[in-house]
Parts: C-alpha cells; sequence; structure tokens
C-alpha cells in the first residue's frame, strides 16, 4: 500500500483529454512548461547565432523560420495557466517549433542538409514534457517529418545515400529510449524514500504546490497533517538499524492505508510522515472515503 500511487494521479475525468487524463498531469505539463523557459530562450539565441553564422552557405531563409518559430512558441506557451485546454496549446507550441526547423531542413538539402541532426532537439523537449502516449505520437510525427525532409525533398539521393536518413532515425530512437528512460528513473528517486517506498519531502512539496495551485481556481480547503512516531530512537538504538527500517515500512503502510482517502502520503524525515488532505470545489474526483482507524495494539505495531 505505501507504493500506491496518490488519489490525484490515477482519477480519470472525462473532462480531460488524452494528453492529461487527470488534473495532476495538466499542473505537471504547466510547471515544466514553465521551468523550462529559460533553456528554451538560451536555445533560440544559440540556434539563431548558428544559423546566422551560416547565412552566407545556407541563405536567410532558415533564420526566417527560426524566427517565426520563436514568435510563435512564445504566443502559444504565454499564460498557459489559464488556458481551458493549456495541454493542446503547449502541443501547438511544440509544433510550432519543429514545423520551420523541417523547413529550414528541406530549403537546405534535405538528406544533405547539415541540421538534419537538429531532429534530436525535438525529441528530447518532447519527453520532458509530455506523457508516454503523447510521446509515441510525437515519435510518429517527427518520423514522418524525417521522411518528408529526405524521401519528398530528394527521393533519387536519398535511396543511393541512405546513411544520412538511418543515422538520423537511429539517433532520434536512442534519444528518445534514453531520454525517457533517464527521466522516469531521476523521477522515482528523486521522489520516493528508499526504506518506506512512500514520497518523500521533495515530492510532498511539489505536490502541495500544485495543489495551492488548483485551489487558487477552483477554491476549497488544503490540510497538512504532521504524524511523528514516539520513540523511535529507543528502538533504533536498542534493536538496531535493521529493525529501525522495518518498523518504518511498517508504520508508513499502516498510515497510508487508514488516510485513503488523503491526497497523499510522505515521508518527511526519520520519524515523522506528513499527509495531505484537499478538499476543493467541484473536485473531479470521488467523494472521500472515510477513515479506517490504524490503532492497534502498540506491541503489535513494534512486531
Amino acid at each position: 500500500m505505501a507504493n500506491s500511487p496518490c488519489r490525484a494521479d490515477t482519477a480519470h475525468v472525462g473532462e480531460y483529454t488524452w494528453m492529461c487524463p487527470t488534473e495532476l498531469d495538466r499542473e505537471r505539463l504547466v510547471a515544466t512548461v514553465h521551468g523550462v523557459g529559460r533553456a528554451r530562450a538560451i536555445m533560440f539565441v544559440v540556434l539563431a547565432a548558428v544559423v546566422a553564422g551560416s547565412a552566407k552557405d545556407t541563405g536567410w531563409w532558415p533564420f526566417v523560420a527560426l524566427l517565426g518559430a520563436a514568435v510563435g512558441s512564445i504566443y502559444l506557451y504565454r499564460d498557459l495557466g489559464r488556458r481551458r485546454r493549456p495541454e493542446y496549446w503547449a502541443l501547438g507550441g511544440w509544433l510550432v517549433t519543429q514545423l520551420p526547423l523541417g523547413v529550414g531542413i528541406a530549403i537546405t538539402g534535405g538528406p544533405r542538409s547539415p541540421a538534419l541532426s537538429w531532429l534530436a532537439i525535438a525529441v528530447v523537449s518532447l519527453v520532458a514534457r509530455f506523457s508516454r502516449l503523447t510521446i509515441r505520437v510525437g515519435m510518429c510525427f517527427l518520423g514522418l517529418v524525417l521522411m518528408a525532409v529526405t524521401l519528398a525533398v530528394d527521393p533519387a539521393w536519398t535511396i543511393a545515400h541512405p546513411a544520412s536518413t538511418l543515422i538520423t532515425g537511429g539517433l532520434l530512437f536512442s534519444v528518445w529510449i534514453f531520454a525517457e528512460a533517464l527521466l522516469r528513473s531521476d523521477l522515482e528517486h528523486r521522489d520516493h524514500d528508499k526504506v518506506t517506498g512512500l514520497p518523500n519531502q521533495t515530492k510532498f512539496v511539489d505536490h502541495l504546490h500544485l495543489a495551492l495551485t488548483r485551489r487558487e481556481r477552483r477554491g476549497g480547503t488544503i490540510s497538512v497533517l504532521a504524524v511523528d512516531l514516539d520513540g523511535f530512537g529507543l528502538v533504533n538504538e536498542s534493536l538496531g538499524p535493521s529493525t529501525g527500517d522495518q518498523l518504518l515500512r511498517h508504520t508508513g503502510a499502516r498510515i497510508a492505508r487508514a488516510a485513503v482517502s488523503a491526497e497523499m502520503v510522505a515521508r518527511r524525515s526519520a520519524d515523522e510522515f506528513l499527509i495531505l488532505i484537499t478538499d476543493l470545489h467541484d473536485s473531479p474526483t470521488a467523494p472521500p472515503q472515510p477513515w479506517v482507524s490504524a490503532e492497534r495494539a502498540p506491541q503489535d505495531t513494534a512486531r
């Protein structure tokens, strides 16, 4: 039970979309887009410098395409959190960046373009923002873009010299698999306590910020409960760290079962647990379930 996802992670709502099936997915998407805003700006500046420096060989059309992508993405990402369907605007911002890139590759040689490998940048931004299903759809789209800028632009040269297309396709696939695995592994190790399997304080704080954002839009109440385990230091010293860890796992599982209606149960420190309870107006989730009593004999918990 300690490893079970929190309620907001699993509640599917009809008003949401296949890209963001839960409200928490939508909030994470918005937070991620805002979080990479500075990196996105630096990327555009670097690419603009590269394109301007290569204008003698490629012309200024790639620079025009890049400028259009920058302006379009700024408009689509602006006030993303206030959009009714922010995932569509975020996807539009991603697409408006990739389409000019494809045009730039096509007009600078297609399969012979030095910018062909730049499609890998699109993979990284795709993995960092969207859900797995959206990532797979986006990878299919990038595969079509790759075919369009190679086979469609110069089919004879592409068939006679398939190396550049195959290498770029392999690069896109490799970056996708590695970036997604790295991101998932980082989230699992960063967000969960190794002893109890519960979310840690970092995960709890991030989730609390998302809940506060939802409360600003919808109203309602948010409560945070702290549960301290008395006598844990004595158990740890007298019976050893292994027994102490076993006691923490047992206690964390019992709290998670008792707080089944809570949004999240997390471990804060050595002997302290946090419980997040939300009661937001017009909540799309199921009605809260009554708490289950976790009271048992002290010797049974110690066992």
